[in-house]
């Protein structure tokens, strides 16, 4: 083999080398970002692996969410060190769970409804990288079903809610927003060890130190280290 075809050969070595490299890069950051929400697919979000095996929830019926209902929340968030601020509208009626998210400015971002246990309609108008809707729908029903109902789904996968009671500056009316109860979502065996930092997501409630006697929460703090990202709703 000629110089002149060695060198030839080392050039498309380098090529394919190059090429190798960006398709690895590529793909670990696929792999690293969730993939896009299946409309009409029964929603099922990971827990990560709990007593070494992967676990899942399986989003339960809107209609066991209590009531009827339009709220306003504005909401701040960190998706894997991407920051948003949003304005966002719930609308639950029957069976059927509706989210219109926009800017602070008024522009769209996104809208997504959920009837049953499926994601219906799906609208992105920006993308959220890092977001999956699922997972926003799985935390609203982590902070919003009645505790009994949540752990009778989560039992089924080895994991559970426990619900702490005033933890922390309970007794201080000065501060602005004083800490009422706070979530940990656990594997069973964090839950029975009483390990609450081993929590794969927390949940904290604050209300104004002004309607601590109500039953109206001001603030919610939502914290999730299984898929990397946190944010704090304000209820309008």
């Amino acid at each position: 083999m000629t110089l002149y075809s060695l060198g030839l050969v080392s050039k498309q070595l380098s090529r394919f080398s190059l090429m190798f490299v960006l398709v690895s890069l590529l793909s670990a950051c696929s792999f690293m970002l969730p993939s896009p929400d299946v409309l009409h697919e029964n929603l099922t979000v990971p827990l990560g692996r709990i007593d070494g095996s992967r676990r899942y929830f399986q989003l339960l019926d809107v209609q066991q969410l209590p009531g009827n209902y339009e709220k306003q929340e504005h909401f701040e968030a960190d998706f894997r060190g991407n920051d948003v601020e949003l304005l966002v509208n719930w609308e639950k009626s029957g069976n059927s769970l509706t989210l219109v998210a926009s800017a602070t400015a008024g522009q769209p971002v996104f809208a997504v409804r959920q009837e049953g246990r499926q994601l219906v309609e799906q609208h992105s108008y920006f993308e959220l990288k890092g977001l999956k809707f699922s997972w926003l729908l799985a935390d609203y029903q982590f902070v919003h079903l009645p505790l009994e109902t949540l752990n009778q789904a989560l039992m089924i996968e080895s994991a559970g809610v426990v619900e702490l009671a005033c933890i922390e500056n309970c007794s201080a009316p000065e501060t602005a927003f004083t800490l009422l109860k706070t979530r940990y979502l656990l594997a069973q065996s964090a839950i029975d060890g009483g390990n609450l930092d081993a929590a794969q997501m927390t949940v904290r409630y604050y209300a104004d130190s002004a309607v601590l006697n109500s039953a109206d929460v001001s603030r919610i703090q939502v914290e999730n280290t299984r898929w990397g990202y946190h944010y704090v709703v304000n209820v309008l």
